[in-house]
């Protein structure tokens, strides 16, 4: 594989004809594509992670139990979907034979056209995906409007309409799991490499074959670059591919308020109840919605549902317009087979339901939970009748959140022990900013004379194997002290860290200096791996 030293992306038009089949026949063989159609240009970005073969990260949202090539696509102007260099979308029977598990990431941006939805359907038709994940603006296309003048309401009109038909193929095309993004969600993603390679081709230069002696055609060029004689048939793939509706969905996952606008809503309700015999998993973002779209949304009866996650939209302000607390109720008395209950962001809601849903422990609302992900507020809930809720969730999993003082880490680490001989709390997410790191430093120092005593303290978070630090800007750097991360000594069997999210910058700064690996290695020995947010994964083994 050529290694490129400039900065910035390489264009096709920059390599010659024998580089460029050079780098897709490398492409061809990662476990990973990435091609991305911008407004811009056609480009296949690799991350660096990818290319040196270390570590495949994926995001969250795909199953872990998904063996197999992944190709993901993104798709935004009609222009680049109409590009001739797009023959990977166009002629998708390739892929259907090379790559049988695929993951899908469609964009249809504010500057999009009603030509990027029927490609789209189109693509999708083919592909038929086994994951779908959308990023839609927030809201109806309002932009539009100083475009389209006297003619906004007709083209309003026709984008829902082409909208509305592509999520209707999306679910009919057998996806396994759907995702609505928000916003800019997508290009979050598509950012997490530390250094891309980008190839794009804005004149369309044809290839030329040295021994036909003229420009190759599409066939040619598809043919040739994944090994395809130029006779074969790109209208049938040579494997069958997945039988109409054979999969089912499986996780419903909105994180967009659009598909609870009045344009979108009876199609989400429809979905609901169209899947409601297949959809394990449900996944929403709170956006502050009127009480009647939630009350209407939350009859819903999924007798399969084992998984249920509500998660406040961080950029909403007002927190006091939650989803009325009896409507959730009526929904897990109409869901009683949820063994995971996620809940994050709601605080007063959040306190509410869960104190309802234990309230009565000889008929609880939900008999067969199992799991718990919720704010640290609850712990104070949990302190008192810790005995009697030990019976009814024994596998209680919980996230909790420190303030930024030592006095509400002093008083988080005593609440947390009191429960900790009751439930098993594998996974704590902590919020650590200046202050507070200086707090767990001052707490430390009042429970032990140095660093090397400190990994004896015994804490209430002794079970904790997974650490996630969130609002970390200041609490990646070491102590004055010279002490590296101090805080981890008060969990002894911590395998696993992630900071999550992570400024770009952070994870440069972090990974060219070995020194913190090298320490981290030799004080850490129970430590495997940190991930910096959604860009890298440091395993330390390779240090010790």
């Amino acid at each position: 594989m050529p290694t490129f030293r400039r900065k910035g992306r390489v264009t096709l038009s920059d390599l010659p004809t024998e580089l460029l089949l050079e780098v897709f026949q490398y492409l061809q063989d990662l476990d990973l594509y990435h091609l991305g159609c911008t407004c811009h240009d056609i480009q296949f970005v690799c991350f660096y992670n990818f290319l040196k073969r270390e570590t495949i990260l994926t995001p969250s949202s795909i199953p872990n139990d998904d063996k197999g090539e992944i190709l993901t696509v993104t798709g935004y102007a009609s222009a680049e979907l109409r590009h001739p260099l797009t023959w990977p979308i166009i002629h998708t029977s390739l892929w259907i034979q090379k790559y049988p598990r695929v993951f899908i990431y469609i964009a249809a941006g504010t500057d999009g056209a009603l030509t990027d939805l029927v490609n789209m359907q189109k693509m999708v038709r083919r592909l038929e995906p086994r994951s779908v994940m959308m990023d839609f603006p927030r809201t109806l296309p309002w932009a539009w409007y100083f475009k389209s003048g006297n003619t906004w309401p007709v083209y309003k009109t026709h984008w829902v309409e082409e909208t509305q038909r592509l999520l209707d193929i999306v679910i009919e095309s057998g996806v396994r799991e759907f995702t609505m993004l928000s916003g800019q969600e997508l290009w979050k993603l598509c950012e997490r490499s530390t250094l891309p390679v980008g190839l794009k081709n804005r004149n369309d230069k044809p290839l030329r074959s040295s021994k036909f002696g003229r420009a190759l055609t599409m066939r040619e060029k598809v043919a040739g670059l994944f090994g395809r004689s130029e006779n074969e048939s790109f209208s049938q793939p040579s494997s069958p591919s997945v039988p109409f509706r054979m999969i089912r969905l499986q996780h419903f996952k909105i994180q967009n308020s659009m598909l609870f606008q009045p344009e979108f809503y009876h199609w989400t309700s429809s979905i609901l109840s169209r899947e409601s015999s297949t959809i394990t998993r449900l996944s929403l973002t709170y956006f502050g919605l009127p009480p009647w779209t939630w009350s209407r949304f939350f009859s819903s009866s999924l007798p399969a549902l084992k998984e249920f996650e509500l998660i406040a939209d961080p950029y909403q302000g007002d927190r006091n317009q939650i989803p009325k607390c009896a409507s959730l109720l009526q929904f897990f008395r109409n869901n009683q087979s949820i063994e995971d209950l996620v809940l994050q962001g709601v605080e007063n809601a959040e306190l509410h339901v869960l104190d309802s849903l234990i309230s009565d422990p000889n008929q609880p609302i939900l008999p067969i939970l199992r799991k718990v992900l919720a704010h640290r507020y609850w712990v104070n809930l949990l302190v008192e009748p810790s005995k009697r809720l030990s019976s009814i969730l024994p596998n209680l999993e919980i996230i909790g959140y420190v303030l930024d003082d030592s006095a509400e880490f002093k008083r988080v680490d005593s609440e947390f022990r009191s429960i900790s001989g009751a439930f098993s709390i594998r996974k704590l997410t902590l919020t650590l900013s200046l202050l507070s790191t200086q707090g767990i430093s001052e707490w430390l120092d009042k429970h032990s004379e140095n660093a090397e005593k400190a990994c004896r303290i015994t804490t209430s978070f002794t079970c904790v194997d997974t650490l996630v630090i969130a609002n970390h800007s200041r609490a990646l750097r070491p102590s004055g002290r010279g002490e590296l991360f101090p805080w981890l000594a008060l969990f002894p069997i911590l395998s696993c860290v992630k900071f999550a999210p992570l400024q770009r910058e952070d994870v440069r700064t972090l990974l060219e200096d070995e020194k913190i690996w090298k320490k981290l290695a030799r004080e850490g020995p129970k430590l495997d791996c940190i991930e910096l947010g959604d860009m890298e994964t440091v395993w330390l083994k390779k240090f010790r």
